[in-house]
C-alpha cells in the first residue's frame, strides 16, 4: 500500500500500539509494515498545488485580455457595450463549466482537483456575469447589498446542488460581504450599526455562523459534506474580528488614538477567552478545527500584545532575542508532544 510519509508514520504507530496491546503477534505486525510503502513525494499535493496556480494564471491571462484596448474594442463590437449582453454570453460560458466539471466527476471522481478546478472557474465567471447585472440594472452603488444577496443565493443552491466546497465557500464569502453592505447602509454608511463598529458586527456574524455549522447542519443529510467549510469561515470571520477589535476597539480610525489602554486590554481579554473556549471544545469533542483555531489564535494574541506593549520599550536586539527563544521553546515543546505520540516511529 502507497502512502504518504505522514500517513505511514500514523499508520506504524497504529500497528506498534496494537502489537504492544496484543491485537497483532510480532509477525503479523512486522508483515504489516512490510506492505507499507513510504512515498517519498507528495504527488497529490504537488498536483493540489499546480492547479492551484494554474486557476491564477487564467485569472490573471483574463484580467489582463479585459484590460487591453485591443480586445477592449472586440468586446464593445461584439456586446454594443451592453452589460445584459455580457452577462447572458458569461452566464452561458459558467454553466457550461459548471456541467463539465460535474460530468468529469461522475466519470472520473479520483480526479478531485481538476473537477473541482471546473467549478471554481465557473464560479469566477458567475461572479463576473452578476457584476454586469449590477451594471445594468445600476446597482453596484444604492443596492450593492441585494446583488451581494443575489451571490450568496446562486452560490449556495450550486453548491449544494453540486456538493463543491469551493462553490459553498463563494456563497459563504458572499453572505458575509452582503451583511457587511446592508449593515452599512441600515447606518447611513456610518461606521456604527446599533452602537457597533464592523469588527464587532462580524463577531457576532462569525459566531452565528459556527453555531449554526456545529449545531444545525450536521443535522441535515444534505448539508453533512459542507459542514467543515461553513464551520471554518464561521471560525475565521470570528477570530478575525476579535483580532481587529483587540487592537482598534469598538471606535473608528479618528477616534482610535482617543481609545483607552484598559478598553483594548478587555477585547484582548475577549479574544483570549475565546480562543480558550474554542481549545476547550476542540479537546472535548476531539474535534481539531476548534482546537486548531483556538491554539493558533490564543498564541496570535499573546505575540500580538507581546509587539503592542514591548516595541516601543524594548531595545530591538533584546525584543527579537526574546521573541526567537519563545519561539525555540514553544517549537520544541510541540517535537515533544509529537514525539511522545510516537509519531516518529520508523519501520
Amino acid at each position: 500500500m502507497k502512502v504518504s510519509n505522514k500517513q505511514s508514520n500514523v499508520l506504524y504507530h497504529a500497528i506498534k500500539t496494537w502489537e504492544q496491546d496484543n491485537l497483532l503477534t510480532s509477525a503479523q505486525a512486522q508483515a504489516l509494515k512490510e506492505s507499507i510503502i513510504p512515498l517519498s513525494f507528495n504527488w497529490k499535493l504537488l498536483a493540489k498545488y499546480l492547479f492551484w496556480i494554474s486557476i491564477a494564471c487564467i485569472i490573471i491571462a483574463m484580467g489582463a485580455m479585459v484590460a487591453d484596448k485591443f480586445f477592449q474594442n472586440i468586446i464593445e463590437k461584439l456586446f454594443s457595450n451592453s452589460p445584459i449582453r455580457k452577462c447572458i454570453i458569461l452566464s452561458v460560458i459558467s454553466a457550461s463549466l459548471y456541467y463539465t466539471g460535474m460530468r468529469r466527476r461522475e466519470k472520473f471522481p479520483e480526479k478531485h482537483y481538476s473537477n473541482e478546478t471546473f467549478f471554481f472557474l465557473g464560479t469566477v465567471i458567475s461572479t463576473a456575469a452578476i457584476y454586469q447585472l449590477g451594471e445594468h440594472f445600476s446597482m453596484m452603488r444604492e443596492h450593492l447589498s441585494s446583488l451581494l444577496l443575489i451571490s450568496f443565493l446562486l452560490y449556495g443552491v450550486l453548491g449544494l446542488y453540486l456538493q463543491s466546497k469551493l462553490v459553498w465557500l463563494f456563497s459563504i464569502l458572499s453572505l458575509g460581504s452582503w451583511f457587511g453592505a446592508e449593515t452599512g447602509y441600515c447606518s447611513g454608511c456610518g461606521v456604527y450599526f446599533l452602537g457597533m463598529n464592523y469588527p464587532l458586527r462580524f463577531i457576532l456574524f462569525g459566531t452565528a455562523l459556527t453555531a449554526i455549522a456545529s449545531l444545525l447542519l450536521p443535522k441535515i443529510s444534505h448539508f453533512k459534506s459542507l459542514t467543515k467549510t461553513t464551520l471554518i469561515m464561521g471560525l475565521l470571520y470570528l477570530f478575525i474580528a476579535l483580532w481587529i477589535l483587540s487592537l482598534f476597539g469598538n471606535s473608528d480610525f479618528a477616534s482610535w488614538k482617543k481609545s483607552t489602554q484598559i478598553e483594548l486590554f478587555l477585547w484582548s481579554f475577549l479574544w483570549a477567552g475565546t480562543a480558550a473556549l474554542s481549545t476547550y471544545i476542540g479537546i472535548k469533542l476531539e474535534d481539531g478545527i476548534f482546537k486548531g483555531f483556538g491554539l493558533t489564535f490564543l498564541f496570535l494574541n499573546l505575540y500580538t500584545r507581546y509587539f503592542e506593549y514591548f516595541w516601543s520599550p524594548l531595545y530591538k536586539p533584546v525584543f527579537f532575542l526574546i521573541l526567537g527563544l519563545s519561539l525555540w521553546l514553544l517549537a520544541s515543546k510541540i517535537e515533544r508532544l509529537w514525539l511522545s505520540k510516537g509519531f516518529s516511529i520508523q519501520k
